[in-house]
């Protein structure tokens, strides 16, 4: 990435320390707060890191499922950030350790937005849903779905792959892009041009209606 790693530290003690850097530049900041009615919904990389890392610790992760974890994790977001200067962005966020449904119902509370959202467009990582039909997930996984709270779907499709990876926390996840309905398929050409790593649209923002969930679920 062009960095250069300049030092390090190691802490030991009986209390919790956070430490952390923030770096900046003069452009203008995105935020999670800017999406809009009519956005479409991009997802830059597949689902599915936290049940792939969970199998991997009991020795079920195939190498077959390893080699495309591996290339989605190494793919940097930065050309994929990039893009919120080429196109009219609103809001992003980093799909990381609450998952995507957490991350999103972020996204929404901050907008005074809600969604709907395509299950059966959302990509996941190879082997995914077979680890879901062992019950193999993350530890992570059943906190993260305290967002559920904020979910409308079936019964028929709360019992699905899909739907569980909306609670799986990503490693190195993707980006979640609030695009502009005009400029959706120019940005998932753009994002095909940089990588063989998967990205679709999701879904669409729509208005909020205070008595209705921020997330409804679809099945196309």
């Amino acid at each position: 990435m062009g960095a250069t790693l300049v030092g390090g530290h190691t802490i030991e003690g009986p209390q919790l320390t956070i430490g952390y850097t923030v770096m900046a530049d003069q452009g203008t900041p995105r935020t999670k707060a800017g999406l809009r009615a009519g956005d479409h919904l991009i997802l830059t990389k597949p689902l599915g890191t936290g049940f792939l890392l969970a199998a991997q610790m009991h020795a079920k992760c195939r190498a077959v499922w390893m080699e495309p974890l591996l290339a989605s994790m190494l793919l940097s977001n930065q050309a994929g950030a990039a893009l919120a200067d080429e196109f009219d962005i609103g809001g992003l966020t980093d799909v990381t350790g609450f998952g995507l449904a957490g991350h999103l119902l972020e996204m929404l509370s901050a907008s005074n937005t809600a969604c709907e959202l395509e299950l059966s467009a959302i990509p996941l990582l190879p082997g995914t849903a077979e680890l879901y039909d062992q019950r193999i997930e993350s530890t992570l996984a059943p906190a993260n779905r305290a967002a559920e709270t904020e979910v409308r779907v079936s019964e028929a499709l709360r019992n699905s792959p899909r739907y569980a990876a909306l609670f799986d926390p990503q490693t190195c996840g993707g980006l979640l892009l609030g695009v502009r309905a005009q400029d959706a398929a120019a940005v998932l050409d753009r994002l095909a041009e940089q990588s063989d790593v998967e990205a679709a649209c999701i879904g669409q923002v729509v208005e909020h209606q205070a008595t209705l969930r921020r997330i409804d679920i679809k099945q196309t």
